[in-house]
Order: C-alpha cells, then sequence, then structure tokens
C-alpha cells in the first residue's frame, strides 16, 4: 500500500503532543508523546517476552532532575483483552551499572503505593488494581544514562507493556 506523512495540527495551545499508534506483525510501539518545550512526557511499548528473556530499555535524562515513573504491566493488561500477559513483572532500575531502584509488587512498598497513584494520577495513566502484581518505580533522577531491565519474576513468558512517564511537578 501506499505511505503517507501524519500530520496532525491543534488550533488548541493546551495541547501538550501527540501519541501515534505504530502496529507491524500484531506488536504495538507508540511514539513519544512531548511536551511543546520538547521534553518526553510518555513512552510506551508492548512486547512479548519468552521463558527467562530480559527487555532492557535505556534513555538519557538532560537538563534539570526529573521525576519519571517506570511500568510494567503485565497482569492489569487482562481487563483490556490482552491474552497471555506476564503475570508477575519486574523492573530494575540502573545507573552506572549499579542497581538504584527496584519493584515487582506495585503497591507492596513502604508508601503503599502511594507516589505511583499520585503519578498516575498526574500523568493520566489507566490505574491499575490495588492487588495486581504489576511493577512501577517513581524515582526522581538526575541528568544522565539509565538503563531499565523487565523481566517476569518466576522467568516465566507473557505480554508485557512496558512504560516510561516524565511527572510533572505541581
Amino acid at each position: 500500500g501506499s505511505r503517507r506523512p501524519l500530520v496532525i495540527r491543534s488550533r488548541d495551545v493546551r495541547l501538550e503532543g501527540i501519541l501515534v499508534e505504530l502496529a507491524d506483525g500484531g506488536e504495538h510501539c507508540y511514539a513519544p508523546l512531548m511536551r511543546p518545550e520538547g521534553v518526553m512526557l510518555n513512552m510506551s511499548v508492548r512486547l512479548p517476552l519468552h521463558h527467562g528473556e530480559v527487555a532492557i530499555p535505556g534513555l538519557v535524562l538532560s537538563g534539570d532532575r526529573q521525576m519519571v515513573m517506570f511500568r510494567a504491566v503485565g497482569p492489569a493488561l487482562g481487563a483490556y483483552g490482552v491474552e497471555n500477559a506476564m503475570s508477575d513483572p519486574r523492573i530494575e532500575l540502573y545507573k552506572d551499572g549499579k542497581m538504584i531502584a527496584q519493584s515487582c509488587d506495585w503497591c507492596v512498598c513502604p508508601d503503599g503505593g502511594a507516589a505511583a497513584r499520585m503519578a498516575c494520577g498526574r500523568v493520566g495513566a489507566f490505574p491499575l488494581p490495588e492487588d495486581s502484581l504489576d511493577a512501577v518505580i517513581v524515582k526522581t533522577l538526575d541528568p544522565g544514562a539509565y538503563t531499565v531491565m523487565i523481566k517476569d519474576e518466576d522467568g516465566f513468558s507473557g505480554a508485557i507493556l512496558f512504560e516510561m512517564y516524565t511527572v510533572p511537578p505541581y
């Protein structure tokens, strides 16, 4: 088929960006949602992980310190019709080869999931069930390069939705 560029225009000055979904072979990739000043607001990708596989996305932050939320959503995908979702995802965040944060059950943390709920509300992310085994990290990061590792806690297969958001300060 023919390919044409996608052009989106808006007179709404509150428009913070666009989200473009691309599909290839049944997999989905979402282009970053950007604020007008060029700061990434959101990036997400849905991918299958097979037995023992690990997804390793990276990111580079520049400018000032930023609060960032990372989500590895598996169990909650069932409510959206996704079959064979990962049952117990785990996220690990690394800087300079050292793990600086980790999560495997989002609301089993010292604050009981309060930071994740706050961040989800600020960025408009869909809520996670209180008892889900989805993984969330919310952390204020200095500029620099970071690596994220996503895997199943028990090494099982399944579909995962990985999301990164910059959380605006309110």
